[in-house]
């Protein structure tokens, strides 16, 4: 607008619901949209009449639903339900938002690297990993990207090649053995687990929160480069689902890949809207 441009803003969509938007152009059972990538987040379609706090100052059409974004990143500020470790204390203490996005904070890319590197430094501390020694690279918060946990997690060679790649020439830390590299998959594995588990909590909430909608089939889109990339969160998610929700629930549940969703997702809803301002 500063620079005169004949471009009009017909519509303001987050990446969430841009997701939501992009799967139910495919999927028109769409019900939920989430972001599983360096951050998280959440929306769904929620009924006219839960929605307490619509009040609009103008006449529009009367609706039966309403996509809501939750912004669930921010879950459990009073730090009094998730199950925290002193590895996320830690990171939550030293990060420029403490006290905030704590629930993100377990889960999403940005952050999971981190989680990792505190743990494995509470074991060199220990001297139970790489015989307690550390570097100048490796000591750094955020030096151990969640890139690098997907490589070391995925790593199946018989002398954990990748992991060793990762820690001696990217980390500075020469000279780790075997046990080293198969402590530090290990780590990697099961706090990657617990991120699979939390992401898989968050969406069975909502969809629990509308039981109605778990009677027949419907389709989550979901865009972010965990879901897409990490390795075995697609299915992981799924397990969990099946876990929490049950057979005769998860089973009407389908996770799609809405890729790009931010972008194409906008797109969907400029048009519409602006079909419906014609």
């Amino acid at each position: 607008m500063r620079k005169h441009l004949n471009v009009k803003i017909v519509a303001i969509v987050n990446d969430t619901v841009g997701s939501l938007m992009a799967s139910g152009y495919v999927n028109p059972n769409s019900q939920m949209g989430i972001i599983f990538g360096t951050g998280t987040n959440g929306c769904y379609w929620e009924k006219h009449e839960k929605i307490l706090k619509w009040n609009p100052e103008v006449d529009i059409p009367s609706f039966e639903e309403m996509v809501l974004n939750i912004e669930w990143g921010a879950f459990d500020k009073i730090s009094s339900t998730l199950p925290y470790t002193p590895h996320d204390n830690k990171l939550n203490r030293k990060s420029i938002n403490h006290g905030l996005q704590v629930f993100e904070k377990m889960i999403s890319g940005l952050y999971l690297g981190e989680v990792i590197r505190n743990a494995l430094l509470w074991l060199v501390d220990r001297r139970v990993l790489f015989d307690g020694r550390s570097s100048d690279t490796f000591n750094n918060a955020y030096k151990l990207d969640t890139a690098y946990i997907s490589s070391i997690v995925a790593d199946t060679s018989p002398n954990l090649d990748d992991v060793k790649l990762i820690i001696e020439a990217t980390l500075s830390i020469p000279n780790t053995t075997l046990i080293d590299r198969i402590v530090v998959q290990e780590v990697c594995k099961i706090i990657g687990l617990r991120a699979n588990r939390l992401s898989a909590a968050a969406m069975c909430a909502v969809l629990l929160w509308r039981p109605e909608i778990l009677e027949k089939e419907l389709t989550v889109g979901i865009d972010g480069s965990m879901y897409e990339f990490y390795p075995g969160f697609e299915q992981g998610l799924m397990n969990e689902t099946y876990r929490i929700l049950g057979p005769k629930r998860a089973k009407n549940v389908k996770l799609t890949l809405a890729k790009d969703g931010s972008g194409v997702g906008a797109a969907v809803v400029a048009m519409i809207a602006s079909r419906d301002h014609l």
